[in-house]
């Protein structure tokens, strides 16, 4: 959870006791890579798997569309690539 509120405008709720994070990307709506633009939470997991290989699932079909979820079930080694995968991506939409 630490590494995910340290990328700038991720908006992180800490779970109670779920194996997910529910994560609020709508800072990066609006934004492109390569003329690949980002507007919903559909959009940006696709981006996410397309560009860094990071699989998560939109918020749009648990009500709401400014969040992606992230299963934390996985091993920390795991996670933590993952998320970096997914900093590395972010940081290349503008």
């Amino acid at each position: 959870m630490t590494l995910l509120g340290d990328i700038p405008g991720l908006r992180v709720s800490r779970p109670d006791g779920a194996f997910y994070a529910f994560v609020d990307v709508s800072a990066f709506f609006g934004r492109t890579d390569s003329g690949r633009a980002v507007s919903n939470s559909v959009e940006f997991t696709e981006y996410l798997l397309d560009t860094a290989g990071v699989s998560t699932v939109a918020g749009a079909g648990f009500g709401d569309d400014r969040c992606i979820r992230i299963s934390t079930a996985a091993s920390e080694a795991a996670l933590r690539e993952g998320i970096a995968r997914l900093a590395r991506a972010i940081d290349t939409l503008r």
